[in-house]
């Protein structure tokens, strides 16, 4: 009896395991959206100040 609770308990153990593992993956493909977004942000932002520069450079 005491090996069937055991494997029951494992069966469990693997259950949760695999649900955080489940969780992990999707808050790592939301990170990395959110590293691109930031990414894009910086990016465009980048290209505004550049653009801002040399627009006072011209007057």
């Amino acid at each position: 009896m005491n090996a069937g609770v055991e494997a029951t308990g494992a069966g469990e153990g693997s259950t949760l395991v695999a649900q955080e593992v489940r969780e992990l993956v999707q808050r790592s493909a939301q990170a990395a959206k959110l590293r691109e977004l930031i990414s894009q942000f910086t990016a465009d932002a980048k290209s505004e100040g550049a653009g801002a520069l040399r627009n006072l450079r011209r007057k």
